[in-house]
């Protein structure tokens, strides 16, 4: 997940002036498919993560990279689909993480719910 320390493309709401620096490990986002404006101005389709909190869909904290929502066999494996956020990049001991953090204006790895396995 990419973006979480910009507060453009709807990025930001009456309570975060950046509603992805509100992320912490351990939280839930929805992936949805959303247009957003690319830099020239023309809308791209892409997929937005959305921050959920007391079973309750908040904010748009961050999306998927270019390379997935361009291709409709990777799109589709996220689309209303729900993760957990295992880590903030930008908390990582190690460098080059925090620097491909920084870059992509701050990045978090994450695990699908339905990737998750039961206990045996």
């Amino acid at each position: 997940m990419l973006g979480l320390n910009a507060s453009s493309n709807g990025r930001s709401c009456e309570q975060h002036e950046c509603c992805g620096k509100a992320v912490k490990a351990d939280d839930v986002i929805r992936f949805k498919l959303a247009v957003v404006e690319d830099v020239l101005g023309k809308p791209l389709e892409t997929i937005k993560a959305v921050l959920i909190k007391d079973g309750t869909e908040l904010c748009t904290v961050g999306f998927l990279g270019r390379e997935v929502a361009a291709l409709p066999s990777q799109r589709s494996k996220y689309i209303d689909k729900f993760a957990q956020v295992l880590e903030l990049y930008d908390d990582n001991e190690n460098s080059m993480m925090r620097k491909k953090s920084k870059r992509n204006a701050g990045m978090a790895s994450f695990r699908l719910m339905e990737d998750i396995q039961g206990q045996e």
